[in-house]
């Protein structure tokens, strides 16, 4: 894969991973953090597993982007058409 595109990806993926992050931290300080009930209770908890989930994905994400493939590394066939030999 072209470097390029790659880091264009990964960019792309941090960016919607900020966007939610940013849309479930608006959503939890807009209907704020009673807990004065069960369903309060449970809307924390969701909130939680949410920042949890964009935590996981960023964390693989930025991962990714601080280690590339290595230059040497050949690169897998994946498409039949990618064999050689077989025309």
């Amino acid at each position: 894969m072209d470097p390029d595109v790659r880091s264009a990806l990964l960019g792309t993926g941090l960016a919607f991973c900020a966007i939610f992050g940013g849309a479930t931290l608006y959503a939890a300080v807009d209907l704020g953090l009673n807990l004065r009930s069960g369903a309060d209770l449970r809307g924390l908890v969701l909130y939680v597993i949410s920042f949890g989930v964009i935590a996981m994905i960023a964390i693989g994400l930025y991962g990714a982007l601080k280690n590339p493939p290595r230059a040497d590394q050949p690169v897998p066939k994946v498409w039949p058409e990618d064999e050689e030999g077989d025309d």
